[in-house]
């Protein structure tokens, strides 16, 4: 079994902190050789507040496929996790992202300095876990996940979006 690897670079953009790279992949270093310029990453280089509490992320990707699952979640300041209710948009070729309207807070309440938004790649598991939060938080508004999906691997994060 390799030796776990894992990895966080954190660069100024704009007026955002952006993670370059943070990659986590497969959960331990790979046996092909590949370095970290070779592995998945992405930035986040605009957050657009469009209303009632909600952003638009999009940024900059790499070794990503047109065919990758990626998701944006928010973590607020009590350690849950909301995932967005759609998929964003990747697009392989031109090196971007973007993800939909997503709510920084429940309604009525306002975001702090501790929120936390995360763009991820998914599995499928990871994914079974969304659709079954999606399904839970029908009936149950205070629905939550303690913790990003099993098989996500996070390519960038952004703390403190209001």
């Amino acid at each position: 079994m390799g030796k776990l690897v894992s990895g966080l670079v954190i660069a100024a953009f704009g007026s955002a902190a952006t993670v370059t790279g943070t990659w986590l992949v497969g959960g331990y270093d790979s046996p092909d050789g590949k370095n970290a310029d070779e592995r998945p990453s992405a930035q986040i280089t605009e957050v657009k507040h469009v209303r009632d509490g909600k952003v638009v992320l999009s940024g900059t990707i790499r070794n990503v496929s047109q065919s990758a699952s990626l998701w944006s979640f928010v973590k607020d300041s009590n350690g849950n996790y909301f995932p967005n209710y759609k998929v964003c948009t990747i697009e392989a070729a031109a090196g971007t992202w973007a993800c939909p309207e997503l709510r920084l807070a429940a309604r009525g309440a306002e975001p702090d300095d501790s929120t936390t938004v995360y763009v991820a790649l998914v599995n499928g598991v990871g994914g079974q876990k969304i659709a079954k939060y999606q399904m839970d938080k029908a009936s149950n508004p205070k629905a939550a996940l303690d913790g990003l999906p099993e098989g996500s691997t996070t390519l960038a994060e952004q703390r403190g979006i209001r």
